[in-house]
């Protein structure tokens, strides 16, 4: 059994975002071993945010984000190769309070899935477009909160995610995954 976490760090206009990578996959415990077929794995990274100031463009108020965002990775053997890959993400972790408004914001309490197949040969990348809903606790407009990743699929299964871009934006974006 594999267990391996990672930090990282990814900058966004003047905060710092710290992305945390648990991977639980299976390993091979010697060369005498005999290999056995692939049976996916399941990454589940927390991207933390600390102060990060955005502006909801809805509504024109300064809205100060901290908590945590919820990703989780999961790829299964497809029976002609390859492998399904299964991306959710969760925003119910996040929170924020709005200026001049003083409105309270909170992540939505749902999570948004794509899912895609990612063929061989390996390493097959995607771009992955995420978004989460942060709904005012008042009579304010929601926004969205855009989370773009690019996901390497090797070839064991196990996703390499990394983050492209974040954004916000007023209306409902329409999740997607594309190939590379």
């Amino acid at each position: 059994m594999l267990l391996r976490t990672v930090a990282r760090r990814v900058t966004v206009g003047a905060a710092t975002l710290v992305l945390g990578v648990t991977a639980v996959g299976v390993g091979t415990a010697g060369a005498a071993e005999k290999a056995k077929p692939a049976k996916g794995t399941t990454t589940e990274y927390t991207l933390h945010v600390a102060a990060l100031p955005v502006t909801n463009l809805c509504n024109a108020d300064a809205v100060i984000l901290n908590g945590d965002l919820h990703i989780r990775e999961t790829t299964t053997p497809a029976k002609k190769g390859g492998y399904s890959v299964s991306s959710t993400i969760n925003g119910v972790g996040l929170t924020g309070s709005g200026l001049p408004s003083g409105l309270d914001y909170k992540g939505e309490d749902r999570e948004q899935s794509n899912a895609y197949y990612a063929p061989p040969p390996y390493p097959t990348t995607f771009t992955d477009v995420h978004y989460t809903k942060l709904v005012p606790q008042g009579n304010a407009p929601s926004e969205y909160l855009v989370v773009v990743l690019r996901e390497v699929v090797l070839a064991d299964g196990t996703v390499v995610p990394t983050i492209d871009q974040t954004y916000l934006v007023c209306t409902q974006p329409s999740p997607h995954a594309s190939r590379a």
